[in-house]
C-alpha cells in the first residue's frame, strides 16, 4: 500500500483489515517521503499486524510507489500465497478483501487476478460524468475497458509476472489489462475516505488518466493512423466529386474539412509519436531510504 500523510485513516485501515483478516496477513507500505506524517512501526503493531514500512528518499508518486512495493514484495512471495494491491485512505474497502481473496481462490489456477471492478461511486455528479467521458475516450482511444483500478488481488505468479511488465510505474491497472494475465471481475462499490480529503487534484486526475492510455500508446498511434488514412481517402473522394456540376460547393467544403482533419489528425500522431516514445520511468530500489520491520504479534496461550 502507498502511503502519505495520512495517519489517521490508515490507522483505521489497520484496524479494519486486522477486523477482517486477522494478525495472519503480511503488510507492506510504501512511505512516499511524508514530510510531516512518516508512518511508523506503532500504527502497524497498534493494529495487531505485521509487515514492513519501505521509506522513500524522495516523493516518487502515487503510481510509482505502488509499483515499488509491489517489485519488492514480488521476489519474495511463495507459489501458494496471495498477494493484494489496494490504497491506504479507506476507499478501497477493506471489507471486500476476503470476497476478493475468496473469488481467487475459486478460481483453482484458472484466473491469475481478481480485480475489484467499479461500483457505485460516492461522489459528485459532475466527478461522475467527467469519469464516464473519460471511460469512452480510452474505449475509443485504445478499444479496451479499464472499469477497475489498483484495488486487485494477484497470485503469487502473476504478481511476480505484473511486477516485470515496463510501463508498471506508469499505471498499474492498465498495465495488467495489457498484459497476458487472466482477469477476474469482482464488482465493489467505492468506499468512502476514513479520514482527511484527497490530495489528488483534477490536473492530476487527468494526467493519472492519459498516462492509463499512454501504456496503449502502440494501439493509440494505429488508430490515429487509421482514422488519418481514412479522412484521407474521403478528402479524395469529395475532391473528385467537387469536379461535378451537382453538390460541387458542398463536396469542395467537405474536402477541405477533410482534409483538414486529416492534417491535424498527421499532427497529432506525430506529437504523439514524439511524446510518448518507448521508455518509462523505472523505480530504483536505491529510492528505499529506511526499512523498518514490525514483528507478529506475540500470541497468548490458551487458558488451561
Amino acid at each position: 500500500m502507498p502511503y502519505y500523510e495520512d495517519i489517521q485513516a490508515c490507522q483505521l485501515l489497520l484496524q479494519a483489515l486486522h477486523a477482517q483478516l486477522g494478525p495472519d496477513c503480511f503488510v507492506l507500505f510504501v512511505d512516499d517521503c511524508s514530510p510531516q506524517q512518516s508512518l511508523t512501526a506503532s500504527a502497524l503493531s497498534n493494529a495487531g499486524l505485521p509487515g514492513r514500512i519501505l521509506r522513500l528518499r524522495r516523493n516518487a508518486g502515487h503510481q510509482q510507489a505502488l509499483a515499488l512495493g509491489l517489485q519488492y514484495l514480488a521476489p519474495h512471495l511463495h507459489s501458494q500465497q496471495q498477494l493484494v494491491l489496494m490504497d491506504s485512505d479507506g476507499e478501497d474497502a477493506p471489507e471486500a478483501v476476503p470476497g476478493l481473496l475468496a473469488k481467487l481462490s475459486q478460481s483453482a489456477g484458472a484466473i491469475d487476478a481478481i480485480v475489484a471492478a467499479r461500483g457505485k461511486r460516492r461522489e459528485r455528479w459532475t466527478f461522475v460524468a467527467c469519469y464516464r467521458a473519460y471511460q469512452l475516450l480510452f474505449r475509443l482511444s485504445t478499444g479496451r475497458v479499464l472499469d477497475f483500478g489498483n484495488f486487485m488481488v494477484l497470485s503469487a505468479p502473476a504478481a511476480q509476472a505484473l511486477a516485470a511488465y515496463p510501463s508498471l510505474p506508469v499505471h498499474i491497472a492498465a498495465s495488467l489489462l495489457a498484459s497476458d494475465l487472466r482477469l477476474g471481475r469482482h464488482t465493489v462499490d467505492r468506499a468512502k475516505r476514513y479520514a482527511g480529503v484527497s490530495k489528488m487534484n483534477l490536473p492530476a486526475l487527468v494526467g493519472h488518466g492519459l498516462r492509463a492510455i499512454r501504456v496503449f500508446k502502440a494501439r493509440v498511434l494505429q488508430r490515429l493512423r487509421h482514422a488519418a488514412l481514412l479522412l484521407a481517402g474521403l478528402a479524395a473522394v469529395l475532391a473528385w466529386l467537387s469536379t461535378g456540376q451537382r453538390g460541387a460547393g458542398l463536396a469542395l467544403f467537405g474536402f477541405w474539412g477533410c482534409t483538414a482533419l486529416a492534417l491535424l489528425y498527421a499532427l497529432v500522431y506525430g506529437l504523439l509519436a514524439w511524446k510518448l516514445g518507448d521508455s518509462y520511468p523505472q523505480p530504483d530500489m536505491a529510492m528505499v531510504a529506511a526499512t523498518i520491520d514490525v514483528p507478529a504479534p506475540e500470541r497468548k496461550a490458551p487458558e488451561a
